[in-house]
């Protein structure tokens, strides 16, 4: 175990560190507020929400200027529950949540291609082997589809369930 010299020329660097790091400048994308009374909430999400059209477009004649962040409008909606947020998620953006569904959409299609090969291929062999193939792909399949949506981004649990819902 190391000695309390090396301890404390450990805790010098890690301070070091972190002052390097406080002065850099972070992005910031998304802001979770938290009220002591859930009427508080309800009050700031009336005056603050005034709908996306108008913060898309920065329309800052429809709100009094004392709610606006360094001159813009910001998007406010009430959150899910923070044991709900994929906080490893959160910051992706549109388009790399749109890519990753579009991946999912072609290996899923490139799947069921190769499944109806193997089914067709059984078929060929004996009519009883393609059913078991059909019977054995059904119960895989979904499986796999919960596998392949896990390397999707989702910014809360409430859509990865969205995507791991089985159609009716």
């Amino acid at each position: 175990t190391p000695g309390l010299p090396q301890l404390l020329s450990r805790l010098v660097a890690l301070n070091t560190s972190i002052k390097g790091l406080s002065q850099l400048s972070y992005p910031c994308k998304n802001v979770f507020v938290t009220f002591e009374k859930e009427s508080d909430q309800r009050e700031v999400l009336r005056k603050l929400s005034i709908g996306q059209w108008h913060v898309r477009k920065n329309n800052t004649k429809v709100i009094d200027d004392q709610f606006l962040f360094q001159g813009k409008m910001l998007r406010v909606k009430e959150s899910v529950e923070p044991n709900s947020v994929r906080w490893q998620d959160l910051n992706a953006t549109r388009t790399e949540r749109m890519d990753q569904q579009v991946a999912t959409a072609l290996v899923t299609f490139g799947a069921i291609f190769a499944v109806a090969k193997v089914i067709q291929f059984a078929d060929k062999l004996h009519p009883v082997g393609a059913a078991f193939c059909i019977a054995g792909f059904n119960l895989a399949f979904p499986e796999f589809a919960k596998l392949l949506v896990n390397f999707e981004a989702h910014p809360n649990e409430s859509k990865l369930q969205m995507s791991n819902k089985p159609v009716s």
